[in-house]
C-alpha cells in the first residue's frame, strides 16, 4: 500500500463543502476519502471533454475572482469603492 504522505489544501464555497459532505455521508464516507476517490477517477479520465470543461470553467473562475480581489485591493488602498 502506497504511503499518503502529502496533502492538498482546496478552498471551497460553504455550499460545496456542504454538498461534498452530504455526498460523502450518502456513501458512508468520510470527506476525505470520498474526495480522493472523485480525484483519483477524475485523473484516470482527463481526455474527456466534461472533464476538460470543468477544468476550463474552474480556471475562468479563479482568474474572475483574482480580478475581483485585486480590484477591491486598489479601492482599498486608495480610498475609493470597487
Amino acid at each position: 500500500m502506497t504511503k499518503l504522505d502529502k496533502h492538498q489544501l482546496v478552498p471551497l464555497t460553504s455550499a460545496e463543502l456542504e454538498s461534498l459532505r452530504e455526498a460523502a455521508h450518502i456513501h458512508d464516507a468520510t470527506n476525505g476519502i470520498f474526495s480522493r476517490a472523485l480525484l483519483q477517477h477524475a485523473m484516470a479520465h482527463l481526455d474527456d471533454p466534461e472533464v476538460q470543461e470543468s477544468i476550463a470553467e474552474e480556471k475562468r473562475a479563479a482568474a474572475q475572482r483574482l480580478s475581483d480581489g485585486a480590484k477591491r485591493a486598489v479601492a482599498h488602498r486608495w480610498g475609493a469603492r470597487p
